[in-house]
């Protein structure tokens, strides 16, 4: 193995990123196999993470931050709140879709997120994303009297299931359509149970726009 010279922060990161590709690529995480990876010492890793799991708890951290960065750029390329809402659960499973393995590591017991306090501050501001879209709906009195963090969580809830179960191998059992149109139709009958009646709409093209894009891939 040939070692490398790293600055003490360039270390880190490159330790992090070949955690990250080994999680990508399927394989067993392992604070040997990252470090020859890095070109260093095991030692050496150990100097930068405690034990496996705080290198794990690092890679999940810089997970999320990557899904809220990617949650927010779907917010905000919207016409209207509740496409920002839907958007950001479509960037969401995007997210999922394409980085599957660690993906489900975000959520799974792998890592004890309750002693990661950095962790948990990174799930909470992809969250915040979730949330932000759903405040802007309230300010267009577009949820009733419903309140934000309640339409957030709803929404999160109900996407991380179905795209669980498209990870997990079995949606194609229990869903009689793609992905795609199983996420509109979520969509559409979270729309009909969160939105106020027609009488309450702030804008009659707002709601003809929300139509419009539900049925983009119908």
């Amino acid at each position: 193995m040939t070692k490398k010279n790293y600055h003490h922060g360039d270390l880190a990161a490159e330790l992090l990123k070949n955690a990250r590709q080994l999680i990508d690529a399927g394989q067993a995480l392992t604070m040997r196999k990252v470090a020859a990876m890095s070109g260093v010492s095991a030692t050496a890793a150990y100097r930068h993470f405690a034990d496996k799991e705080a290198l794990l708890a690092g890679v999940l951290e810089n997970a999320f931050y990557e899904l809220a960065e990617q949650l927010e750029a779907a917010r905000l390329n919207s016409d209207n709140p509740i496409d920002g809402f839907f958007n950001v659960g479509r960037g969401y499973i995007r997210f999922a879709v394409e980085n599957p393995n660690c993906y489900q590591l975000l959520f799974s017991p792998a890592c004890k997120k309750l002693m990661h306090p950095d962790l948990l501050a990174a799930g909470q501001q992809a969250f915040q994303v979730v949330l932000t879209a759903a405040e802007a709906c309230h300010e267009k009195h577009l949820l009733g009297k419903r309140r934000p963090q309640d339409i957030a969580m709803i929404g999160w809830v109900n996407v991380h299931g179905l795209v669980s179960l498209y990870l997990d191998g079995i949606f194609e059992l229990v869903v009689d359509s793609d992905l795609a149109t199983a996420t509109d139709n979520l969509f559409s009958t979270l729309l009909q149970g969160i939105m106020p009646s027609s009488k309450d709409f702030i804008s009659q093209a707002v709601s003809a726009s929300i139509q419009r894009q539900l049925k983009k891939k119908s």
